[in-house]
């Protein structure tokens, strides 16, 4: 088996910044969940990290996945809900 050549942030945003700046220093490339952090200097941060270590850095959002929301989806596709003007979804983490 070959070494991972990626690391993924799967966890709360509070962590992301140490775990990029871990994975960049070991020259992998990140892949990192939205949001990327809670504060500006944090995203910076880890932009610059991953810009000096020569590593991509990738920003996914993954909630579109997770069955609440395309149970939503499906309802509106389906005009269960009525015709929606503006849909405002959070996601607490």
């Amino acid at each position: 088996m070959r070494p991972a050549s990626m690391a993924q942030t799967n966890t709360i945003t509070a962590m992301h910044r140490s775990m990029v700046l871990e994975a960049a220093h070991v020259g992998k490339h990140v892949l990192c969940e939205k949001p990327v952090a809670l504060r500006q200097e944090d995203a910076e941060a880890m932009i610059q990290a991953c810009d000096g270590a020569g590593v991509r850095f990738f920003v996914c959002k993954v909630v579109r996945f997770f069955p609440q929301y395309r149970l939503a989806k499906d309802l509106v596709n389906k005009g269960r809900i009525g015709n929606l003007a503006v849909l405002r979804l959070k996601r607490v983490s």
